[in-house]
């Protein structure tokens, strides 16, 4: 129950002849700083063994489109969404070092 197993890639349409009003996101370091990684136990499972994961209303702050709620108003994630987020700031990230690189160098 809440599972899902496959043998198969899960796969998700992203060609860009489908798609209008491409932007990069701006400031993704600024976002992810307000997304928190937590280590947790679900108090409405009788299996308490220690999940990891993010707060669905963490996320909803930074990337609501991210986020789903149920029939009965629990906010899921659809941890995917968040990958450009990552990308993005690995970039920006990875701009910073290059930048203190050359200046280390000279």
């Amino acid at each position: 129950n809440g599972i899902i197993r496959t043998n198969s890639d899960i796969i998700a349409f992203s060609d860009r002849r489908v798609k209008t009003d491409i932007r990069i996101i701006d400031n993704p370091i600024d976002k992810l700083e307000k997304i928190n990684g937590y280590y947790y136990v679900r108090s409405d499972k009788e299996d308490k063994k220690q999940c990891i994961g993010v707060i669905a209303q963490e996320v909803f702050e930074v990337v609501p489109e991210a986020i789903v709620s149920t029939n009965n108003n629990m906010l899921t994630v659809a941890y995917n969404k968040i990958i450009p987020l990552l990308i993005e700031t690995i970039k920006e990230l990875q701009q910073r070092v290059e930048v203190l690189e050359s200046k280390c160098s000279t």
